[in-house]
């Protein structure tokens, strides 16, 4: 069986989150500006190249931030006979080797209420990097869509939460590559 490619893609939410976030970005950067070139011209500067390129500045800054943080979303997630890949859209794949995965299990959404962001983010391109909730503990997750979500459990890694698009396909596929049971998804 070859590798096994599987899309994960954005909730309404999360587009919102992400679109949102770039227009309130968007806005303190022309507030910033509006601000400068107002100082600007009531000290009765007619040059205004420095308001401009300060702008320019914190936009470069701005947007090139979100732009390193958009290459850490997953885009999907590979199964193979090495195990199951975290398809990023600009960073190196994370891998979890096939030995370390114990079962794989669909989880609701309200698994993760009152989640904790430790490290990364919640909602930019999608949720990812280290969370902490009440009902699972610390774990890492690769999330764009909470309707879809999969708990994986492993040996040395601890737990990873992701979200393909195919959940049950995604479960399937898995257990059947790396000979986990069916109904439980722990080693048979």
């Amino acid at each position: 069986m070859g590798d096994q490619f599987f899309t994960c893609t954005l909730s309404r939410i999360q587009w919102v989150v992400t679109i949102g976030l770039m227009v309130f970005l968007a806005a303190i950067v022309l507030a910033i500006f509006a601000l400068l070139l107002a100082t600007a011209l009531a000290a009765g500067e007619r040059l205004v190249i420095v308001p401009l390129v300060v702008l320019a500045g914190i936009a470069a800054l701005t947007f090139g931030f979100l732009f390193i943080l958009a290459g850490y979303a997953p885009r999907g997630f590979v199964v193979s006979a090495d195990g199951i890949s975290v398809v990023r859209r600009k960073r190196k794949p994370v891998v979890l080797p096939a030995q370390d995965i114990t079962s794989l299990t669909a989880i609701d959404g309200k698994d993760l209420n009152w989640c904790i962001r430790v490290w990364g983010t919640g909602g930019f391109f999608g949720s990812w990097g280290y969370f902490s909730c009440p009902k699972l503990g610390s774990f890492r997750a690769y999330m764009t869509n909470r309707e879809s979500l999969v708990l994986i459990r492993t040996a040395h890694e601890g737990l990873l939460v992701v979200s393909p698009d195919s959940r049950e396909d995604f479960i399937a596929c898995a257990k059947k590559t790396f000979g986990l049971s069916p109904s439980t998804g722990e080693n048979g």
